[in-house]
């Protein structure tokens, strides 16, 4: 898997630890829904009743790019607290697989994370946030169709509480 990082396996391994529903356990490819529902990544009927009905944010999450900082909107409150993460990720990717089980097939890859940073914490009431896109290398994309999400998960790998794409620049 040329997209592994040791980061994603612990992020993997804090999920199976939790109250996440579905097929567990430490594997690729894996996809959690709303941190609380774990797929085979390929599994598309389950993933489009997971999908189905989505959760009601508890946060609702704004995101502008003014060209050097990302600046961020959280606006809710709530008893819970939570990470707030920038997700770098590319939109599709196409990878040949030269051993294993699916040796020989290509695999259709859809957002692939390439980089995962907090950035703060939110305290269940709204706030702002700003971070510099040098450190969150956004400036220093892989791949010039890569994109940016920001997440708010409960603390511990918990659930995702609001999301909101980053804009085009």
């Amino acid at each position: 898997d040329p997209f592994s990082d040791p980061a994603y396996t612990a992020r993997q391994r804090r999920y199976n630890g939790g109250l996440l529903a579905g097929r567990r356990g430490v594997y690729t490819p894996q996809m959690v829904v709303n941190g609380a529902h774990a797929l085979v990544g390929s599994d598309r009927a389950t993933l489009k009743r997971q999908l189905a009905n989505p959760a009601r944010p508890l946060v609702e999450v704004f995101v502008e790019d003014d060209g050097e900082r990302l600046n961020v909107a959280l606006r809710g409150e709530t008893r819970k607290r939570a990470e707030v993460f920038v997700a770098r990720f590319i939109p599709s990717a196409t990878t040949p697989v030269t051993g294993g089980e699916n040796k020989g097939k290509v695999m259709e890859n859809s957002n692939v994370v390439t980089g995962l940073k907090r950035i703060g914490r939110w305290k269940g009431r709204s706030t702002d946030l700003t971070v510099a896109k040098k450190d969150l290398a956004l400036a220093q994309a892989r791949d010039a169709n890569e994109s940016c999400a920001v997440l708010v998960q409960e603390r511990g790998g918990g659930r995702i509480l609001g999301a909101a794409y980053c804009p085009r620049g």
